[in-house]
């Protein structure tokens, strides 16, 4: 080469520069610059027996996975430092759960570990075939004993339900308008438990309302919730989703309610929610999540024999003004 140095110095410079004396370093960066040369990623790929990609797998079900743009952002500002880079993928679920098919898809995808993005009512077949797999995994927003990284959505029910109980509530209700109707994540269950454990620490009586089966945009549906709100007089609710909340705000404007004066309102989402109030809002730590799967990932990479114990993400809380104290 024109810098007249081995063709393993070269190497060394891309691949572990602090390995190189710096003036050479700096002559062999020098003369690739003015060659144009550039490292091969696939041959350095193959020397290094690592990729220093990651791959982020999903089902093509929009309902089985969690795509927020913070959880992206949480995974860049981690990859970046590392010198990884992302890939995408999304599969069919006859694909994932072929232990035949898998392997081959994914060496296409040259990565050293995997982001699994399958977070509701995980097909056995697809969990067999990754463990099978072999490959370092972490599993995004499910409930695994370990491999995991999720939100902490029995926390976040009890940071909701405490938040309303600190400003004098003491008749708060909690919907979910469709826990009985398509794919049930684990949250709806950890959302629930949160705000039931609360009350009854409060020594109150839980409300939970889950007419289940009617679209948020079925105004028939408002009729059921004006019905709920009468009969319980609930002083504030706290709604699985933003959908939720909007449907109890159209039937509590029907009814005459004033809000929040008379009726305030929270719920749990990856960004404030406005609907004409600013919605008080657990905040789904959706971009840390990102970050820590990233991190358990590249530890795994590094160590792919040794499990890591899953970890529960804590929200944080939005105060807009959708709640005040019962008047």
């Amino acid at each position: 080469m024109a810098a007249k140095v081995s063709q393993a110095t070269v190497s060394r410079t891309f691949d572990d520069p602090e390995a190189v004396l710096p003036a050479t370093r700096e002559l062999i960066r020098k003369v690739a610059a003015r060659l144009g040369y550039r490292s091969h990623a696939g041959a350095r790929a193959m020397r290094l027996g690592r990729s220093n990609q990651v791959a982020m797998i999903e089902s093509s079900d929009p309902q089985r996975h969690w795509l927020p743009i913070r959880l992206l952002v949480g995974m860049q500002k981690a990859l970046s430092p590392a010198g990884y880079h992302l890939v995408h993928a999304n599969f069919l679920d006859d694909q994932l759960g072929d232990a035949r098919i898998l392997p081959n898809l994914l060496h296409h995808l040259n990565a050293d570990g995997l982001l699994v993005n399958y977070t509701s009512e995980v097909p056995p077949a697809i969990d067999l075939a990754l463990t099978k797999l072999g490959r370092p995994q972490i599993w995004l927003n499910v409930d695994r004993p370990a491999d995991c990284v999720r939100p902490d959505d029995r926390q976040a029910g009890r940071l909701l339900t405490s938040h309303l109980l600190a400003m004098g509530h003491r008749r708060i209700a909690y919907i979910d308008s469709v826990r009985n109707s398509g794919v049930v994540h684990f949250s709806r269950n950890d959302r629930q438990a949160g705000y039931q454990q609360t009350m009854a620490e409060a020594g109150l009586k839980d409300c939970v309302f889950t007419p289940g089966g009617r679209p948020y945009h079925e105004l028939a549906g408002l009729d059921v919730f004006h019905a709920f709100l009468v009969r319980e007089r609930p002083t504030a609710c706290i709604g699985y989703a933003s959908g939720d909340v909007g449907m109890v705000m159209v039937a509590a404007l029907r009814s005459g309610l004033r809000l929040p004066q008379q009726l305030s309102l929270a719920t749990f989402s990856e960004e404030p929610s406005f609907m004409g109030l600013c919605i008080t809002t657990a905040l789904v730590p959706a971009e840390e999540v990102g970050r820590v799967a990233v991190t358990m990932l590249l530890a795994s990479i590094a160590q792919p024999r040794r499990k890591r114990p899953a970890q529960a993400l804590p929200f944080t809380i939005y105060a807009g003004n959708s709640c005040m104290p019962p008047g």
